[in-house]
């Protein structure tokens, strides 16, 4: 075997052995409206997920926790999320990328599975953009004063699911 050969098998061997748990550090706000329908996405430091759906008067809420860890970056915008080769993919200039489960706790309405199912997927943020599955979101920068009055309303709005 060409020692070329051995020390790119060496390397992605070591790189997967590496986990590091998903963190967030900030709140994080995303948003889309497609049809008349308003999704917002709320990531918060205690990993937790708030995801509404808006259309008309008419809202629905699904609250979930987050576990999973960051994916393992090789080099460049590769990226491993799953069993190696299979599970590479590339993402470019991402912030952070993540493989996580989303565990329902609490929901309002029928567009969201049921209280306790947990859905396997990834998070990748950018400097503007944020995708989660495959929907795609932009980030709504936030001051702190922003911060601490969702934070507060999410309490109250969470209280009430």
């Amino acid at each position: 075997m060409p020692i070329t050969a051995l020390c790119i098998l060496l390397f992605f061997g070591y790189k997967g052995f590496v986990i590091k748990s998903v963190k967030f550090d900030d709140i994080i706000f995303l948003t889309k409206t497609v049809d008349g329908q308003q999704d917002n996405v709320v990531i918060l430091p205690s990993n937790e997920l708030l995801w509404t759906k808006t259309y008309g008067n008419h809202v629905e809420a699904s609250l979930c926790k987050i576990t999973g860890q960051f994916a393992n970056h090789y080099f460049f915008g590769l990226y491993r999320l799953g069993s190696f080769p299979f599970g590479l993919r590339y993402f470019k200039n991402p912030k952070a990328v993540y493989k996580v489960d989303l565990k329902i706790i609490k929901k309002e309405g029928d567009s969201f599975p049921s209280v306790g199912t947990t859905n396997e997927t990834r998070i990748v943020i950018y400097e503007d953009r944020g995708t989660i599955g495959s929907n795609e979101f932009r980030i709504v920068s936030l001051s702190e004063s922003e911060k601490k009055e969702l934070l507060r309303n999410l309490k109250i709005m969470v209280r009430e699911m």
